[in-house]
């Protein structure tokens, strides 16, 4: 056999024999794996004050449906109060679109990895805004509203809590949303 050929069919085998060695990737709903932001199949986003007339006041939720082998659908909805550019009930225009963005932004801003700092009981009049997301069948909620303790508005987690709920927020408000018809029974 030609020198050029033994050293094709050398290299054919060694690709192959890389083929069959396992790769290390992070298992996708396994138990005791770490979360995975591409198992994310829902998204909530709340922001309201019982006091604060100018924080904003609205709930997004999206929701990701698989439809077959390699097919989704999903749902993207919007409830807007005040304090928003928009007013009533409404629905994204591109909602996979809208569902992947969002996701996209949890994943840039490292919502996984964000915790609240607890502090002493105390009554605080302030924002009750919640992030919460479920993956493989575990949901998991970061919000300042006490029903989860109080948490701490001033340190450096807070600080990076508002600044993923700020970009959930211009990315919500950025896209096109239209009314459903026939409208939501309130």
């Amino acid at each position: 056999m030609p020198v050029g050929k033994c050293i094709k069919a050398t290299i054919a085998v060694i690709g192959m024999l890389l083929g069959l060695a396992p790769i290390a990737a992070p298992a996708s709903c396994v138990q005791g794996a770490p979360p995975a932001y591409r198992d994310i199949t829902y998204i909530s986003v709340e922001q309201s004050s019982l006091v604060d007339k100018m924080h904003p006041k609205y709930s997004f939720t999206g929701t990701l449906y698989p439809t077959g082998p390699k097919g989704v659908h999903a749902d993207a909805w919007l409830t807007a109060k005040h304090g928003t550019r928009l007013r009533g009930y409404f629905v994204a225009a591109d909602q996979l679109g809208t569902f992947q963005r969002l996701l996209g932004i949890l994943r840039r801003d490292r919502f996984f990895e964000l915790r609240l700092t607890p502090i002493p009981p105390v009554y605080l009049d302030g924002p009750e805004d919640g992030i919460i997301v479920s993956w493989c069948g575990v949901t998991t909620t970061l919000g300042t509203a006490s029903y989860a303790g109080e948490v701490s508005l001033s340190d450096v987690a807070a600080q990076r809590f508002f600044h993923l709920e700020d970009d959930l927020r211009h990315a919500i408000f950025a896209e096109r949303w239209i009314t459903p018809t026939p409208q939501p029974v309130r």
